[in-house]
């Protein structure tokens, strides 16, 4: 295989596939191993081995040789792939999609590896800024550990990982950024087990995401009513063959004469996957283009789910809006379904974004550190030789220089002196900051427990008076106590209120103990509410007294 051909797997639950895109982005070869649907939990579950032997089919297919690295482009529950618009440009763009990427807690923490890529930045118009489009892509290490795992044990090596989601939302922001400056307009690309959604209005793409629905389920439905309907039964690869030949099926028309499988049993099975895709299509456009379209929108369908007949015509019946075809590839062999689906992902491929697991990194680390460190010993060796010879020259000069400095030496006998004067003056200021802490106690940082405050207080809470209390002020452990009133909301009574806030306050790791002092109920314009007074207990620190003091709530 040539240097400058890249080399994909891709596993998904339909099949394992494996590729060679050349340096213009063209798929040259593929092979596929097909998969059982049914069977893809128990495979994780298993530690992906039981794709060792369709792997190692695919490799051979392929001529790889050991060593050649590939990229991994994969199905999981557990990926993460989303596109964060953002306000503004440049590091202050990254900074806020890190900050977007850290609200969502089920991808964040030392088990999961994430990463960010801008994708494209729309130009500001009419006094409104710049925005920027970036990926966030994560997965739980775990998972990335397990496909190393198994390329490695094959003789591979991992350059990265990337959810096949994630290529899926690339494509469909690709198509959609070639459709110009068009006001109202969506892209629905299709992939076999995938499907993204991109908006665009007149500033540009406005809204981009993506659910786990491809055109594989129409083929699931196809194999489903055959098995159900007819005397016969018909592989996913067979159904899939009939869906890019006969597509969505009119009524009376027989989808396969040899099963006497004909539309009306067919298309009650298809209509569920039929409604998803019209539901995320008619939501997408309705938030994505809400507040910038004035006209009709109209929907592209691109992607391999673009060449499947009728199916414009269906969505299109559907949503009450013009669907049209966007670059359907051209499907003349069963193949070609493949090849497309594996060329959508060059979009992605092109911008170098992947995951690694950190057993890879940590070794990839190693590496580079053994390398520096032969090459730093090189070095060193030519630098001692030739310090050798500078030392021989400058030893002369050494023993003249220590007769000139002669008279410098009492000039360092006083320093010494005025130095241990120094360190006798900062023990005296040492154990004067001990009487300090020892009279006045120990206080807490308190700006960091008024900021825990103000993340545990709603909107439903106003806070109009907090005091803290430490060292001589308290008696025992630092406090704080606030007074407040709590507010009802249109579905939550103000005692549900100020009882759900008491108890966020007691569970805080910075307090220990949080006691209700008094309440009472009080109508305010008409509303029942409740004022409070609420003593917290503080964890203490031991900061240094005085700034902690200077610092206290009053």
């Amino acid at each position: 295989m040539p240097r400058s051909a890249h080399a994909v797997i891709t596993l998904a639950p339909s099949s394992l596939r494996g590729s060679v895109i050349d340096s213009s982005g063209g798929v040259v070869r593929l092979e596929r191993v097909d998969l059982d649907p049914s069977a893809w939990d128990a495979t994780w579950e298993q530690d992906l081995a039981p794709l060792g032997e369709p792997l190692r089919a695919v490799l051979a297919a392929l001529k790889l040789r050991g060593g050649h690295s590939v990229t991994v482009v994969y199905e999981s529950a557990s990926a993460v792939a989303e596109v964060f618009t953002v306000p503004t440009t440049g590091r202050a763009a990254m900074a806020a999609a890190t900050l977007a990427l850290s609200d969502m807690r089920s991808c964040t923490g030392p088990d999961w590896v994430s990463t960010l890529h801008p994708l494209r930045v729309e130009p500001g118009s009419n006094g409104s800024p710049a925005r920027t489009h970036v990926l966030a892509i994560a997965e739980q290490d775990h998972v990335l550990a397990l496909i190393a795992t198994l390329i490695e044990r094959n003789g591979l090596k991992l350059e990265r990982c990337l959810p096949a989601r994630a290529a899926c939302l690339v494509a469909a922001m690709d198509a959609a950024s070639r459709l110009g400056n068009t006001d109202g307009t969506g892209v629905m690309f299709m992939s076999d087990h995938s499907t993204s959604l991109a908006a665009r209005g007149a500033q540009g793409i406005e809204l981009a995401r993506c659910f786990d629905v491809g055109y594989l389920r129409l083929a699931e439905a196809i194999a489903a009513a055959a098995a159900r309907e007819s005397s016969g039964s018909i592989t996913l690869s067979g159904a899939t063959s009939l869906l890019f030949t006969i597509g969505v099926p009119s009524r009376g028309q027989l989808v396969d004469p040899a099963l006497g499988l004909r539309a009306e049993q067919v298309l009650p099975m298809m209509q569920s996957v039929l409604q998803r895709f019209v539901v995320e299509a008619r939501q997408t456009l309705r938030f994505g283009l809400a507040d910038t379209s004035l006209t009709r929108p109209v929907l592209f369908l691109a992607g391999t789910g673009a060449s499947i007949p009728n199916l414009t015509n269906t969505l299109t019946a559907q949503l009450d809006i013009p669907v049209e075809t966007y670059a359907a590839p051209t499907l003349a062999r069963p193949a070609d379904a493949d090849l497309a689906v594996v060329g959508a992902c060059t979009p992605l491929l092109e911008t170098r974004v992947g995951l690694i697991p950190a057993v890879i990194r940590i070794r990839q680390e190693r590496s580079n550190l053994s390398r520096a460190l032969r090459v730093g010993a090189v070095a060193a060796g030519i630098t001692l030789a030739a310090h050798g010879a500078f030392y021989v020259a400058q030893r002369r000069n050494t023993d003249q220089q220590a007769a000139n400095l002669a008279p410098a030496v009492s000039q360092i006998d006083t320093h010494t002196l005025r130095r241990e004067s120094l360190y006798a003056f900062a023990d005296q200021l040492e154990m004067s900051e001990k009487a300090l802490s020892s009279t006045l106690g120990s206080c807490p940082p308190w700006q960091a427990n008024l900021h825990a405050l103000a993340r545990l207080t709603g909107p439903e809470i106003r806070l109009s008076e907090v005091l803290g209390a430490c060292g001589a002020d308290s008696a025992s452990a630092p406090t704080l106590t606030f007074r407040g009133v709590a507010t009802p909301s249109a579905t939550t009574r103000a005692d549900d209120i100020l009882s759900a806030f008491l108890e966020r306050a007691g569970k805080h790791p910075l307090f220990t103990q949080a006691t209700l002092s008094s309440s009472r109920s009080v109508i305010e314009n008409d509303q029942d509410v409740r004022h409070f007074v609420i003593t917290v207990r503080l964890r203490g620190s031991n900061p240094a007294p005085l700034a902690t003091l200077n610092g206290a709530p009053r």
